[in-house]
Order: C-alpha cells, then structure tokens, then sequence
C-alpha cells in the first residue's frame, strides 16, 4: 500500500505530458496539475506540454531541456549552425548534434518480442538512434528532480522519493514487456529503490485513471450496480478503451468485461497523414529543408488548432498559411502557384486545392482523408465491441483525452455507440482526466476484476494411463514412480485459465502439492504460462516458463502433511508466488516474477 506524504502521478503520454499532485487527507477534487518545470509553460497552468526531449550528443545523453522548451532550443540551435555559429550552437564540442526525441512511447506498442528492456531503440528527429530505455530514464529523472524541487517549496520539509506515492500512467494496450520496462526505467531513474516496489510506484492505465476521475465527476450516473460503462481514451499516440460493470459505488469496485483493446490510433496518426500530404506538395527535397525549421513546427502549431476543430463539413475549407514555409525555403509567389497548379492537375475538383497569395485553402475532401484512416480504425473498434454479448446494455460510454475533442472522434463514437439506450457522455475537461484520475488512484486505488490474458500453473504430475495415446507419447524414461509405486508423467496444473477473471484483489486458485518420494526434502514449482485455454501438459504449442521456485519441506511432520499450497497473486507486470505448509498455513516464501517471458533488465 503507498505510504508516503503526497501523491504524484505522471501522464506520460505520446504527444503531451502533465503531472497531478495531491496531498492525501483532502479533497479528491483538490489535484494540482502542473507541466515539468522550465517546459514552456508556466508550471502552475490546467494543461500539458509537448512529450519532447533534448539529449546530449555525448554519453551519457543528458537531458537539456524537456517539452515545448525541448522543441524551442533544438530548433534555435539548428538555426544557429546554419547561420555560422559553429559548436556553441545544436552541435556540442564532439559534433556530433543534440538530438530531439518526439513520440518516442510509441516504440512499447509494437509488440516487437522483444527480451531485454535495452532493446527498444528511440529515433531522434534528425534520425539519430538511442536505446529507448535512455531517453525514458533520462525524461523521468527530469520529472522526479522538478516535482521533488517543486514539493520543497509547498511543503514544510524537503521531501525525498520515498516521501511520495508515484503513480505513471500507461496506455491499455501496454504488453507485459512494455509495462515491465517503464518499472526499470523508473528503477533506473532513482524514482523506487527496488524494480518490484509496488508501495513505490504504481502503473495505471490510463483509461482506468479516467475511470476514477469520471466516476468522481459523473457519481449520479454510476450509482448503482450492475451499470455497465466504456471508457474511450482518445490520446496523441493510442487509442484505449476499456469496458467495465460497477460491482459498488461506496468502495468504488469495478469487473472488467472484455479484455482492454484499442491500437496506434491517436492524433499523430491524422498529423503523419498531413505530413505525407505536404512532402508531396513541396516536394521530397524541400521538405527535407525544412522539416526542423521554426516555419514548419510554427505550421504544425497552427494545423493542431484547425484539426482539433475540424467538423468535417462540406464547405469547411481549412486555411493554411505558407509565408514563413515559403521564406524558409526561398520559394516566391510564382514557385507557390506551380506547387499547387502541379497538385491539382491529376485530382478530382473537391481535393483542389484555391491559393491566395501566401494562403493555401485545403477542401474539406481532402482533410477528410488525412483523419479518415484512423477515424475508421477506431469506429471499427468501437463497433465491434458493441457487437459483444456483455456489452449489448451499455450504458454509458465515456470519452476523454486530447484527441477526443476532435468532432470527428466525437462523431464516430456516437455513430457506432449512442443508440438503443447507451449514451455518448462529454466529459469536462476531459483532456486532463488521466492525470487527475490517477493522481487520486495513488491512494485510492480501484478494486477492478481483470481478464486472465493467458493461462498460468505450475508444472505437476500426474498419473500414467497406457490407454491414453498423449500418455504414452509423455512416458518418461526410466519411468517415474510416486510413494504409492504409480507411475507418474509431468502435467500442466492449471491455476487460472485465458479468459478467466482474476479477482479484484489479484489471488488467485491455491492449489496443494505433496512430496512424490518420502526421503524428498524440498519441493520445486516451474512456473508456466501458456496462450491456450484448456491445457494438459507442459510442452502444449505456445507453453513457455516464468520462472521456478524450491521450498523446503518439513521433514519432521508425516510425509501426508508435508504438502505445499501454492498460489498466484497477479499485479501489474509480476506477480507474486505465494507458499504455504498444507496442514498450518504458515507461509514459507513469497516471490515476485516477471509476467513477461526471458525479461533481462541489463
């Protein structure tokens, strides 16, 4: 359970970042939401920063500056070298220059099977690579400084890291690796003394953080039980949705009705679309030029604005500015018209594009097809969930995060889900709903009844049949004999199955095991996990192991009391493996293991 003095949650998301803090004991309204110190913003405003990260060139890659200041003095000092200002500038005394690190979360989403949590690889805007797990430590040692600097000025006492109950959130679709990886990197970044320390830090998803500050927010509407919700967490990089029932309102406790899904669907989805669109327009070599100059991200500035408005009308032309693009790259008025002249010629007249000196008009046509990809992604999504039998009496669906302002968004989900009785709820300020909600979730923590994502046992024994063909196929050699002189094969002794729910408080099914020879002092569990539901033995297609723990026996009890109860306590990326004397119940060992197979963290 946490334990110490203020809680503080950061929302590291894809594109934007924002910290909560709350002192425990007051208000669950009362969280400051603050952007990192010298961001770009003042710190003490209700919003988010750009998720942006300056590195050092040299190792070991410190950070120079973190969010829209990040973005700022990188481009300055790119400025600065075209100029001739030489070394003092984006290039460090190596040469080498500093690299700009920008959607880099998404590299935990791929799924790429990664086995080591120095695998990943960030690429820098300039196509510089650096483990992943470099740039993350470095950003969250960032945060922990500033928030710590920021509590010795509110609080009486200078607080350490332990002094303070850290929450980070993660998307939903998060593996096992991924959310493995950010404990690490927390680890490495001096935020908890131990990778496993769970009263240090907590993971939270982000859509379940949501949950909590609109179960705050929107009491009257899930006062009863048996209310079923969704949760639509629309952000920069992910879209994450997630589907509960509410088993009681007073403690807030909540059963997980399908499995979290969602994908890469964000908002810098639809800017990619854009991005492709100018590339073609200016050319690959003049985009080039100017892909890292002030024009371009002051183009990108003003493109966030009219796309997070944008409705999708028929006549809602979209109205770009080009002077400070066209300057940067020398181009006049003539070149400007050619561009265009040229993108118009092979199009149907709803994409042409309409010029007036430096101002380019974009139809609603043809910014309809930078959103319609992802739009479609996520209405698929949504559809298809609507389409499970559990969720055929929703009630609510809740969307939240940045990207979920967008009409377009809007109007998908109500598309697919505000029909026969479900309601398509607007959420105040639903931007900021992650990091409020999992600032309180720091020491108020959700009771939810998750969905088992494989099957988990232990590798057991089990009698021989020479009439059973998979027997006979298993036999070992030499046989293997129990105390009652039966032959005995290896088994799959399953203690919850893919599929199943895993109770809110994370136990699981205790199962006891006996000693199979009297003189036999300990007793060893493998642990396995597998992708299939219904498993027999331990080399079932997709069986893989966890890990393994001996337990010494008691040799002084009878050899029928010598049996160990075993059982699994799921958290978040581990669990915990807990043994106890068959006969007392004495707990002999606790261990923690990763849920993710052959994990190296060095």
């Amino acid at each position: 359970m946490p334990k110490g003095i203020v809680d503080v949650a950061v929302d590291l998301g894809t594109s934007r970042t924002a910290i909560g803090i709350s002192i425990p004991g007051r208000s669950e309204n009362e969280v400051t939401v603050c952007t990192p110190n010298g961001s770009g913003h003042c710190r003490s405003a209700q919003l988010k920063t750009e998720t942006a990260a300056l590195l050092e060139a040299k190792h070991p890659h410190g950070l120079l500056a973190f969010g829209k200041t990040a973005r700022e003095r990188f481009i300055k000092d790119a400025q600065r070298d075209e100029d001739g200002g030489g070394c003092t500038g984006r290039r460090t005394t190596s040469g080498a220059p500093n690299m700009l690190f920008r959607f880099f979360k998404t590299e935990l989403c791929k799924n790429s099977g990664y086995t080591s949590v120095d695998q990943p690889v960030a690429t820098a805007e300039g196509g510089e690579t650096l483990p992943l797990m470099t740039v993350m430590t470095a950003v969250l040692r960032h945060i922990k400084e500033d928030v710590l600097a920021h509590l010795s000025q509110r609080l009486e006492v200078d607080p350490t890291v332990a002094d303070v109950n850290w929450v980070v959130t993660i998307p939903a679709i998060y593996d096992d690796f991924a959310k493995r990886f950010m404990r690490v990197s927390a680890h490495r970044a001096g935020i908890i003394s131990a990778v496993d320390d769970a009263s240090q830090l907590q993971l939270c998803l982000e859509p379940e953080a949501a949950c909590l500050a609109v179960s705050i927010k929107e009491a009257p509407l899930l006062a009863k039980a048996g209310i079923k919700l969704m949760i639509v967490d629309c952000g920069g990089g992910t879209v994450d949705i997630t589907t509960h029932s509410v088993e009681s309102r007073r403690p807030l406790k909540l059963k997980e009705l399908a499995t979290p899904t969602g994908g890469e669907w964000g908002s810098v989805c639809v800017d990619s679309m854009f991005m492709v669109w100018l590339r073609k327009l200016f050319g690959a070599t003049a985009f080039a030029r100017v892909r890292t100059t002030w024009a371009f991200y002051s183009l990108m500035d003003y493109w966030e604005e009219a796309k997070t408005a944008f409705q999708g009308k028929e006549d809602e032309d979209v109205s770009l500015n080009m002077v400070d693009v066209v300057m940067e790259l020398g181009f006049d008025k003539g070149k400007l018209a050619e561009l265009v002249a040229a993108h118009n010629h092979d199009l149907e007249p709803t994409h042409h594009l309409t010029r007036m000196n430096h101002y380019i008009d974009l139809p609603s046509g043809l910014v309809r097809t930078f959103f319609a990809p992802t739009i479609d992604k996520i209405g698929n999504c949504l559809r298809s969930l609507r389409g499970k039998p559990l969720l055929r009496d929703l009630k609510y669906v809740f969307l939240v995060g940045g990207f979920s302002c967008c009409p377009l968004v809007q109007q998908a989900a109500r598309a697919e889900l505000d029909r026969g009785g479900c309601r398509v709820i607007d959420v105040d300020r639903r931007e900021l709903a992650i990091v409020r909600g999992a600032t309180i979730f720091a020491s108020n923590q959700l009771a939810f009844s998750r969905i088992a994502k494989l099957t988990y046992g232990v590798k057991s024994t089990c009698i021989y049949d020479s009439s059973n063909a998979e027997h006979v196929k298993r036999r070992s050699s030499p046989p293997i004999w129990d105390s009652a002189g039966k032959e005995v094969i290896d088994a799959f002794s399953t203690h919850i199955k893919r599929g199943a729910y895993v109770p809110s408080d994370g136990t699981c099914t205790r199962r006891c095991y006996g000693p199979l020879r009297p003189n036999q002092t300990t007793v060893s569990f493998q642990i396995l996990a597998c992708h299939h539901t219904d498993i027999e033995f331990p080399d079932t297609d997709s069986t893989f192991p966890l890990g393994e723990v001996t337990v010494n026996l008691d040799m002084r009890a009878s050899f029928e009391d010598r049996g160990i109860a075993a059982e699994f306590v799921f958290c978040e990326s581990e669990f915990l493996l807990r043994c106890f004397r068959g006969t007392t119940g004495e707990r002999v060992a606790e261990v923690e293991m990763s849920l993710v197979q052959e994990v190296q963290e060095m």
